[in-house]
């Protein structure tokens, strides 16, 4: 971020020469160019100002909220934004939170002194060296046209000051205090002495009162606050927090201890850092924010001044870059805490967040509303204004009320008041200092008390919201079935909560059997099940809002006897699949007893699953059709003049017929070489139906012979209490499993004996065959001897004839592994035996040598083969190789490869 001049850190505090409430808080301006008004009660952002620091700032009005100037400490402008007459090059730098602090002179509405303070060695662009310490300067507001003018500057108080600067008013409401914390000496190396400094008619006395604490502090940044109300101080101080108890009558302070921000109290390790720290205007809660760089969470606490241990989490961010320098907190006018979003000196923020702290009784902990107030192009960066903390204190107490209900009207201020003066907003007036007033009418009055204090006049509103009570709506009944006649029943008293008020179901209503029961606020423990006591009674409703506010209905509650007379039974079948649940139509039951008992369709018939919701008219039965096992539901019948009977009907759900047949069946692949398989439906049904996966009807029979494979169903009828019940079931019909070829091994070494290994996978003992008439074997495997060269086929069936048979083809091919050429007519040829023209469409055989090269070939069926010799000569004994590509006549490819030996004698 570019600054338009070089940036100085400074938080000042106004405190005005005269006592005018919380108006002088009206305007703040801070970070760059950011300015707000809270001259209507809430932020409003103007950005009107030339303020640019990225950390302290400070502002004051007058009694009415108009600006009189504002500051960075180092230069003040004016109401209208321009440099006061000799404000410039005030004592403070931008390494101080808070840096500065203006006294008003109690005497003197024109003079204010301003309380600044620095921290670093450095020196302004012109004049001498300042050092490091805690200074005031002089501003008269009667110079300049009242512009003002600063009359004396820089006066030093001590050089041992840390950044931590505050101030409240006195015990007395006139006078005030300004306290800064340091060092106890120049040899200290630790902060650890309070410095509180008076302001009266006489000006500033230079003499401070001390206050040494046994906690010392190692940092010297961080903030400082006293409570509005004068009582407590607390600071935060980078790795620490601490709170004390302040005496705004001497100045001391007095029982300091840490405030926890971790588990335990401190010096816990890590040591979590801790930045912005406020009271809330009512002073009983006080609020710290603390980075966790290990966890990587920033947190905000709420702890309790009367009780530290009472911590509560009010925000958690784990996005720690954005609270890398943390947050300073500054409790506003409204009575809420705002508080910065910058993450660094140089990268501000264009919103500011806020706290809201509980300002009821039935609240305990604050709201926290990230980016609340909008800054536009301005920017909040580390610092807010400091203002007089005590002018925060000064508000009406009064909160919202009912109609006809005394309001007790007070004002809590820093100093006794006097006199008061209070406009009610209805037109009505007291000058009483603790009055009391009744509003007859509801709506928002705007409140307003011109208080007095020390002579001095300051004026307060509030807006007050008076709320209606619930109408009432009389003449209510609730008339209620007498089942047994016996004058009294159950009761559900809630029913009648949106007749005897409008929007009943919105409101919180008590009820009461008597007017001494609500008197005494004894309501009735269970009104949605309550017997009346007597026929008919009157009951008492307290019906109360969301705002607080009640008024009290009375009904009546009568039992009826009308006598209804008996209906008769539901049937129903089960469910498909279920054989527990029936479907009752409860339309056309009700159809039917209207017709059987005359009862016209002016009378409301109403189904309920017990008695007790049917006399207490709970958990109606609305849908259609009804779902349900065997059991009682209750009927209702209600007309115009009053309740007409309540009637039991039995619902039964009859037995689901029978069904005993299995899931599955095995027939044979044949069933004709076998008996016949047979299935049989229980015989106490009436009806049958075998159906296919087609789903069509292919026997009617008590019996079903099984005598194909595949899906079917059979369903049956019986009838039972008229109604004819169905039930299905599916299975299926499967052929055994036929055998699988597990293996199938050829031997053709032996020239004059080719075996044939075969072995099988299957549930059965099997027989083999070569030609599917001569069958031979009983078992899972078999051999067969002196197989023919050529394609043959393996035929398998099974000995039992059920299963399906199989079968394989293959070829029986043999390739030689030696042959003798030396002329004797015996084994004078390599060649392969078992393929001829009439099975196989092509043979190419290639024979190569141990280096690979092509020494032979065959390619015609009816060669004799290979002699041995390459271009007429004879090779040696030695060893060779080929590789042959057969085809056979129904195109499938045969590849073989290997060696062989050539032997001459």
């Amino acid at each position: 971020m570019l600054y338009k001049r070089p940036t100085f850190v400074l938080l000042c505090l106004f405190i005005t020469y005269f006592t005018y409430g919380q108006r002088e808080t009206d305007n703040w301006y801070f970070g760059n160019e950011a300015s707000i008004s809270f001259a209507n009660g809430k932020p409003v952002t103007i950005n009107d100002g030339n303020l640019f620091t990225p950390k302290g700032s400070t502002s004051i009005s007058d009694k009415n909220g108009n600006l009189l100037f504002y500051t960075d400490g180092v230069y003040v402008f004016n109401k209208n934004h321009f440099g006061m007459q000799n404000g410039a090059l005030l004592a403070s730098d931008d390494e101080v939170l808070q840096s500065c602090v203006i006294i008003p002179n109690p005497e003197n509405e024109n003079l204010y002194y301003l309380f600044t303070l620095k921290v670093t060695n450095d020196s302004p662009p012109l004049g001498t060296a300042i050092l490091p310490g805690l200074y005031f300067s002089t501003i008269d507001l009667s110079k300049n046209g009242g512009l003002g003018a600063v009359t004396k500057k820089n006066t030093a108080l001590t050089s041992l000051a840390s950044e931590k600067l505050t101030a409240v008013h006195a015990k007395d409401g006139k006078n005030f205090w300004v306290v800064s914390f340091g060092k106890e000496n120049n040899s200290s190396i630790n902060y650890n002495t309070f410095y509180a400094y008076k302001v009266d008619e006489k000006g500033v006395n230079r003499t401070p009162e001390t206050s040494q604490i046994s906690i010392a502090a190692q940092e010297n940044n961080g903030a400082l606050k006293i409570s509005p109300n004068g009582n407590y101080i607390a600071m935060s101080n980078n790795s620490t927090a601490l709170f004390a108890n302040f005496n705004n009558e001497t100045g001391r302070i007095t029982s300091t201890k840490f405030i926890s921000v971790l588990e335990g109290f401190f010096p816990p390790r890590p040591f979590p850092t801790v930045h912005g720290i406020e009271f809330s205007q009512d002073s009983k809660h006080i609020y710290a924010e603390s980075i966790n760089e290990t966890k990587g969470e920033n947190t905000i606490f709420q702890f309790k001044t009367d009780d530290l241990d009472d911590r509560q989490v009010v925000n958690v961010t784990d996005n720690i870059d954005a609270f890398a320098n943390g947050n300073y907190m500054q409790l506003a006018s409204d009575g809420n805490i705002y508080v910065t979003t910058s993450s660094s000196e140089t990268k501000g923020g264009n919103y500011l967040s806020q706290i809201v702290p509980p300002k009821t009784s039935d609240k305990t902990l604050a709201t926290f509303n990230e980016n609340a107030v909008d800054l536009l192009t301005a920017e909040s960066i580390l610092g807010l204004p400091n203002f007089v903390q005590s002018y925060f204190r000064t508000r009406i107490l009064t909160e919202n009320d009912c109609i006809n209900n005394n309001l007790f009207f007070e004002v809590d201020t820093y100093a006794n008041i006097t006199a008061a003066e209070w406009d009610f907003g209805d037109g009505t007036t007291s000058l009483e200092i603790y009055p009391e007033h009744l509003y007859t009418s509801p709506g928002q009055y705007k409140v307003t008390a011109t208080i007095t204090i020390n002579n001095r006049q300051i004026t307060v509103d509030k807006n007050i919201n008076i709320y209606a009570p619930p109408e009432v709506i009389s003449d209510q009944k609730i008339i209620q079935c007498d089942f047994d006649n016996n004058g009294t029943d159950s009761f559900n008293l809630t029913t009648i909560s949106n007749d005897i008020t409008p929007f009943g179901s919105r409101l919180e209503i008590y009820y009461y059997e008597s007017y001494a029961d609500y008197l005494n606020d004894n309501p009735i423990a269970d009104p949605e099940d309550y017997t009346n006591i007597s026929n008919p009674q009157t009951i008492y409703a307290n019906m109360i809002n969301s705002y607080g506010c009640s008024s009290l209905a009375e009904f009546t509650i009568e039992s009826l006897f009308v006598e209804l007379e008996s209906i008769s039974d539901m049937y129903s079948c089960s469910l498909p699949n279920d054989g527990l649940n029936g479907s009752f139509s409860l339309e056309l039951k009700e159809e039917e007893i209207r017709t059987n008992l005359g009862i016209p369709t002016t009378t409301n018939l109403r189904f309920y699953p017990d008695s007790n919701s049917a006399q207490t008219d709970r958990n109606e039965l609305r849908m259609l059709n009804f779902v349900s096992p065997t059991t009682t539901i209750w009927v209702r019948a209600d007309t115009s003049l009053g309740c007409g009977g309540i009637e039991p009907i039995n619902l039964i759900v009859n037995t689901e017929p029978k069904i005993n047949i299995d899931d599955s069946y095995t027939i044979c692949f044949d069933p004709s070489v076998k008996p016949p398989v047979i299935i049989s439906a229980d015989s106490i049904n009436e009806r049958f139906e075998w159906r296919n996966s087609a789903n069509e009807i292919i026997s009617i029979n008590q019996d079903f012979t099984l005598d194909s494979v595949g899906e079917f169903s059979l369903t049956v009828y019986k009838s039972e209490n008229g109604l004819l019940c169905s039930n299905t079931k599916t299975f299926t019909v499967v052929n055994p499993d036929k055998p699988i070829f597990d293996n199938i091994i050829v031997n053709t070494e032996d020239e004059t004996n080719n075996i044939i290994e075969v072995y099988i996978n299957g549930n059965s003992n099997y027989e083999f065959s070569l030609d599917n008439i001569n069958f031979s074997g009983n078992s899972t495997s078999y051999t067969f001897t002196n197989v023919e060269p050529g394609l043959r086929t393996i035929y398998i069936r099974d000995t039992n004839t059920c299963e399906q048979p199989v079968e394989a083809d293959i070829t029986v091919i043999g390739f030689k592994k030696f042959f003798t050429p030396n002329g004797d007519g015996d084994n004078d040829y390599w060649n392969i035996r078992g393929i001829d023209a009439n099975e196989f469409k092509s043979i190419s055989v290639m024979i190569f040598d141990r280096y690979g090269k092509v020494i032979g070939t065959i390619s015609d069926f009816n060669s004799l083969g290979w002699d041995g010799t390459y271009n007429g000569k004879n090779l040696i004994s030695n060893n060779y190789w080929f590789r042959a590509e057969i085809v056979d006549k129904d195109n499938n490819l045969i590849e073989e490869a290997g060696n062989f030996s050539l032997i001459r004698n």
